[in-house]
Formats: structure tokens, sequence, C-alpha cells
């Protein structure tokens, strides 16, 4: 017989500190997009976000401020941590071993014999920014449930034609004639420098998990100042 699948709590608890929030926007976004499935969270999206903005906060201050600031950010992370256990234990109730509706509330399944965990979909939301550097632009995409890794690629003076992930390699056309330039940085948000003020460039991402790489996202553009 057949294990039912749950939330998955050790793969969140093992997550790297600075992929942590990026699950739990997965999370948040997952149960905002599924309402009518998930109708009475334990942690309202508005509360989830504050446990999520209150922990990016904490980090960012551990990381400059050094020990003097980790209890601070330990608080954080347990209160986040704590939010995310209680809304696993509900989606698996709605869930009763459904390892897609598990996914559908931005969780990863236990490992059973059915189903393998999906690769995540095709990453949406993407936004661009001037930074404060002369040729550099901040890009950044939504959350993908899922995924644990977000890659970036773009090209310079026009969008790029018919390239798409196959077998998880980005099949690129021949002959390309512009410019293309990557960030393999595996969080969402990207910084890329060097580019030319005045010159229109396009912007791809894609999410990957181990169970495979989506789809690339439609293009956003921007000219560099």
């Amino acid at each position: 017989m057949a294990t039912k699948a749950k939330c998955s709590v050790s793969y969140y608890h093992q997550l790297p500190d600075e992929q942590l929030d990026d699950f739990g926007t997965g999370v948040k976004e997952g149960l905002a997009n599924n309402a009518v499935l998930f109708p009475t969270p334990p942690v309202s999206a508005v509360a989830l976000q504050a446990l999520i903005d209150d922990y990016e906060v904490k980090r960012s201050a551990y990381k400059r401020g050094g020990l003097d600031q980790k209890p601070a950010f330990e608080l954080a992370k347990t209160a986040l941590m704590n939010g995310l256990d209680s809304t696993a234990a509900y989606v698996d109730e709605i869930a009763n071993g459904s390892e897609a509706t598990i996914v559908a509330g931005g969780f990863i399944p236990t490992k059973t014999t059915r189903q393998p965990v999906p690769a995540p979909a095709k990453p949406t939301v993407v936004t661009l920014q001037h930074g404060q550097a002369h040729g550099q632009v901040i890009a950044e995409c939504k959350a993908v449930s899922g995924a644990t890794y977000y890659g970036c690629f773009f090209t310079e003076g026009t969008p790029l034609p018919d390239a798409d992930f196959v077998n998880g390699q980005l099949a690129m056309p021949p002959n390309v004639p512009f410019l293309v330039g990557f960030d393999f940085n595996r969080d969402r948000k990207k910084v890329f420098n060097g580019m030319q003020p005045g010159t229109q460039y396009y912007f791809y991402f894609y999410a990957a998990n181990p169970a495979g790489v989506s789809a690339l996202s439609e293009p956003v553009s921007i000219m560099a100042v």
C-alpha cells in the first residue's frame, strides 16, 4: 500500500538561510492563488508576509552586524519556521495525502511510491529596475512553488528567438548575432553591471529543482542608463 504524501517539513528546515524567505513566499503565493482550496489557513497571507519581512530584515542585519545580531535573527527564523510548520499541518489536513494539493500549497511533498515532485512552473512577474551605478540593472521574478534555484540571462538589442530548455539544457538558436549574459546566483534577485547606456536589454528567468527545469519566462526589457 502506498504511503500518503505529507508536506516535507525536513525539506524547508534544512534550506540555507538565504533560501528560506523565498520558500515562505512560495507558500504564501500558493495559498493565495488557491484560496478556494485553502480557505482558512492558520497564518494569514498578511501575517506570513510579516514573518518573511522580519526574517529578511534580521538576516540582513546579522550578515552586516555579526554575532551581536544573531539572537534577533534566530528569533525571527524560529517565528517563520513556526508559521510554516502550522501552515504545513493545515495543508496536510486539506490534502489528505494528495501530492498535487501539497504542491498547490507551495510545499514539497514527502517521497511516496506514486509520483515524483514535479519540475517548477515557468517564472512570472519579472520586474526590472535601474541600479544606483551607471549601466546597472536589477532583475527579480516572483517566487515559484517548489523551485530551489533561479537562473537569469539577458540579450542585447533584440529578444532571443526560439530558445528554451530541452532535457534540462538551454537550447540556443544557431549563430546568435547579439550578446548574451548570464547570472548563476540561485536567488530570485539578480544584479547585472556593465550594461551599455542607451541600449535595450531583454531578460529571461527560469526556475529549477531536483526534478527539472522550467520553461523560460516571457522576455521583459529595459534600456540601460
